[in-house]
Parts: C-alpha cells; structure tokens; sequence
C-alpha cells in the first residue's frame, strides 16, 4: 500500500528561498506601436485581427485590417527585425504573442538576449531552443561545443497555434564601472509563460547566438526578429523597475505535489475558482500531463491545464485546514455554470445555477483506462458525461449522453466573451482555446448580454453529443 501511495506523487522540499524584492519606479506601463521602431520593413504590418491554424488547420490565415496587432510574414527578400528607436536597461516587459504552425522567433533584451519564441505545443522535453527558452550563445572558434549557456524553460507552458499567449519578462541589465569593464552579468530574474514562472535567476554570461550587437552595453533597444517565421504580438507594454536583491530566511510548509505516473488520478477536493471556493470538485490528472477540474455539483467542466497536475498541501498537511487543491501549469478557465437545461427555446436565456437537489449526482464508473464517466439525473433524465484526454495530447474528448426524448433539452458546449468561427467544425473561444465538433451536429451559437455561446438540442443528435476542448 505504501509504495502504491509513493508511486501516485513525489514530495519536493524547500526550505530557504532567494526573493528579488521590486520596487516600481513607474506603475505604468508604456505600450509600443510600430511608431517606436525604426526602419519597419515589408515583413511587417499592423492588423486587428489574426488566425493560424494547427493540425489539419495549419494551412489556414485569416486577417482582418486595423490596428492593434503586429504581424511578421517573412519572405526571402523582405525579412527585417522590429528595434526600438529608445533604449533600456532593467526592464519589466509584458506582450502577447501568436505562433503559427511550427514557427520561430524570438524577443531580444537590449537587442543582446534573447528568450525564444516558438511553436512548442504538446512538447514534453523542452530545449533552450522552445518557447521560452533563453537561446544559446555561440562561438564559431570552437571545434566542438560551437554552441553554449543555452537555458530550457522549466516546463512547457505553451499553447497551440493559433491562441494567444502571454509573455512577462523581468531583466536586469549587465552592470559595468567607471572604465567601461563589465562588473555583473545580465540577468533573467523571472520570466512567465501564461502566468507560469519558466526562467528563474538566469545569467547570461554575454549576447547569445544571432543577436544584433556583439558586445555588450549598460542600455540597448528592444528587438523582435523577423527572419525566422511568422508571428503576431499585440498588447507590448515595458516599465522600468529598481531591482534590489535579497535573501529572506523563510521556513515554508514542504509542497506535496501529486503527479499522475502510471496511470489517471482522481482526486476529490475544495477547489478556489475565480473568485469563489468550490466544495464539490474532482480533479483528474493524466500521466501525459493533460488534466482537468469537474464540478459535480453543478456538472460542469470547469478547468483545463497542461502540466503537473496538482499542490495538495491545503489538503495534506498537517489537519488540511483548507482543503484545497491547486491546479499547477498554465489553467484555462471553462465556465462552472450547467452545460444540460430545459428550456422553452434554444435562444432562452441560460442558467446560472441549478436549484438544490436539480441535478443529482449518482458517482462515477472507471473504464479499463481508468477514464471515469460521471453519471447524474436532471430531473428525470439519466447523463453520463465522459471526459478522457485525446491521444495527441492536443486536449480532450468529452461524450454527453442523456436518456431521454425531450424535446428542449439543451446542452450549453462553452460560453465565453468572444467565440470566432473558423468553420463548421471550429470554434476558437476568447482567443483561448478551441472547441471542435463534427460537423453532423447543428450547432446555434448565441449571445446574451456581451456573452456568446454554442448550443446543442439533445434530441437533434440524438442524445449523444460529442466534441473536443484544444489548447
């Protein structure tokens, strides 16, 4: 029983951590727009709005004029970088960035160091050379080992071709005295993939491989290369930060991580979603890093995440006093309302929540996989609800089954502010993630209230809904 246990998590100890302290010159950010760049070349235009696809999609490019976002199409005569006409230092840096299909570039500190944009999705192993990597640098006076000090992230934290992502970049620059000699090393302090810290106290021991300039100064431009492949960025904002290090002696609880080895864990807990605490929640972890939160209260999906699984200290420690579990990688949000409703019409406003004792949850079956169906009764219709992850690690499968003839019986797929149809089989939801359903379906999509949403009537497709949730 013991070594079943230990199999099922491992337990990482941390006793003393180093803290940067920051303390903001300027608590507003500074945006830049093709303005603040010189010598902008073909390669480059500004629209306000932007798709590429993924998978069977990857050939897809929809745009649309406007303003807003900056987008790279190289060709072989026109392939210049984004610089900066000002210069910086220490620097807090925020963008979000779109990849195409198996795309490359990447942001350049002081036009010096660069941290790695790519088309990294689903991949398990990251390199310096996946997105967020720092890139390694280069010496062609080497016979061997050309290449040098390149840093991979600490974990994937990308999403797919296609979706917007997030980038945040603490710098500190190099440092040099009065004659012009260099006394510290620039330095990565921190650096967030979609809200996951990726790089942490990196030095870098001078310009890596195909930077700008090859030496190194106190300030320099900020650079976004343009030779390699397509990319978009939009929201690029900087602020200047005073970075002052120290070390606070500070005994934390040790974090007990459960991570999913061999095969799926179910895990039943209190859940911090949003703004709100959940009672009723289970958790789902694969071992190909694919998880999931599930409100069996409500019977609804709540949360998706790729990564680690979960921190189960506020559970496990000592008396476990909050009961909480929290989801590690990078979470999409779904929606913790109802996805199954009787209503009089299809375009009838939606629930918030179920009444006490609507929905009644009757436990859940594991297959031969350890897949776990949940099985409920709305009222007097019997549902299962299977969700299991795809093979390709691209996200998951979920199967809605309801016994029943009811003719306004609706299954709510997804709700968000924006939901952009690519095409019968497509949806990308809030820039977020996808939905995809086979294209048998009649799928309504409809907005109340500066919120959209796919519907489905039940009895169309015959009481058994299908679709996937990508990311």
């Amino acid at each position: 029983m013991i070594g079943g246990f230990l199999r099922q998590f491992s337990i990482l100890l941390l006793l003393l951590i180093s803290i940067p302290v920051f303390a903001q010159i300027d608590t507003n950010f500074h945006y830049l727009g093709f303005d603040d760049f010189v010598d902008v070349g073909e390669n480059w235009q500004e629209i306000s709005k932007i798709f590429w696809g993924f998978g069977d999609y990857s050939n897809v490019e929809m745009m649309e004029e406007g303003d807003g976002v900056l987008v790279n199409i190289p060709t072989s005569e026109d392939k210049s970088h984004l610089i900066t006409e000002s210069t910086f230092g220490d620097i807090e840096l925020s963008l979000d960035f779109m990849m195409a299909h198996q795309s490359n570039s990447g942001i350049y500190l002081m036009g010096r160091y660069e941290v790695q944009l790519f088309d990294s999705w689903r991949k398990i192993f990251p390199t310096y050379a996946d997105c967020g990597g720092i890139y390694q640098r280069w010496d062609d006076n080497q016979e061997f080992n050309k290449g040098y000090e390149g840093v991979p992230p600490l974990l994937n934290a990308c999403r797919a071709p296609g979706l917007w992502q997030n980038l945040r970049i603490l710098f500190k620059a190099p440092r040099f005295d009065e004659n012009g000699i260099k006394i510290s090393n620039a330095r990565f302090v921190k650096v967030y993939l979609n809200d996951i810290l990726i790089q942490d106290e990196v030095e870098i021991s001078g310009p890596t491989r195909s930077t700008y300039f090859k030496n190194e100064e106190a300030f320099g431009p900020l650079m976004i290369q343009g030779d390699h492949g397509r990319v978009a960025i939009r929201n690029l904002k900087y602020r200047e930060l005073e970075i002052i290090d120290t070390v606070l002696d500070r005994t934390v609880v040790d974090p007990i991580i459960l991570r999913p080895l061999q095969e799926p864990y179910i895990l039943r807990s209190f859940l911090n979603y949003k703004d709100e605490k959940l009672p009723y929640v289970v958790s789902v972890g694969y071992p190909n890093g694919v998880n999931y939160s599930f409100d069996t209260r409500q019977g609804s999906l709540l949360q998706v995440w790729r990564g680690d699984f979960v921190e189960t200290t506020g559970m496990w420690h000592r008396r476990g006093n909050s009961q909480v579990a929290k989801p590690l990688g990078s979470v999409v949000h779904l929606s913790d309302e109802p996805h199954l409703y009787i209503l009089d019409n299809i375009y009838q406003p939606w629930v918030d929540k179920y009444e006490l004792d609507y929905l009644k949850m009757e436990g859940y079956m594991l297959d031969e996989d350890r897949d776990p169906t949940f099985k409920f009764r709305l009222a007097d219709i019997e549902i299962s609800d299977k969700i299991n992850p795809l093979e390709d690690q691209s996200g998951l499968h979920r199967r809605i089954q309801v016994d029943s003839s009811l003719e306004n019986l609706v299954c709510r797929l997804i709700s968000g502010e924006i939901i952009e149809k690519i095409n019968n089989k497509l949806y990308r939801v809030d820039d977020s993630y996808y939905i995809q359903v086979d294209d048998r379906y009649t799928i309504h999509l409809v907005e109340f209230d500066q919120k959209m949403e796919l519907r489905v009537m039940m009895q169309v497709c015959g009481g058994d809904l299908e679709y996937k949730i990508i990311w």
